[in-house]
């Protein structure tokens, strides 16, 4: 099956390992994200009452909120390496075999 393959179909798919890795490390990133957020809505977390300063939870899942964007953009290159290189590699592979 990779007998047609040369040295760049081997780091395309390379690429594509590294891709689907990242992709496979994003529900557990995703649940420990989760994990932190839900953690933000004890009122007593900071020793004082969250409940009686709302801006002070609104301030506390800024940085959560932040965080989930920056795995999410992670988590989109990373499929989109992941498919884009194993697709070329599939191709290659089907054209020949």
């Amino acid at each position: 099956l990779y007998r047609y393959n040369g040295p760049l179909d081997y780091l395309f798919m390379l690429i594509g390992l590294f891709g689907a890795v990242i992709s496979g490390l994003g529900m557990p990133a995703f649940a420990l994200l989760f994990q932190t957020l839900l953690n933000k809505f004890n009122p007593y977390s900071d020793g004082q009452s969250l409940y009686s300063k709302p801006y002070l939870i609104l301030d506390s899942i800024k940085d959560v909120a932040i965080d989930f964007l920056i795995v999410g953009a992670v988590l989109w290159l990373a499929t989109y390496l992941m498919y884009a290189f194993f697709g070329v590699v599939a191709t290659k592979v089907g054209f020949y075999y």
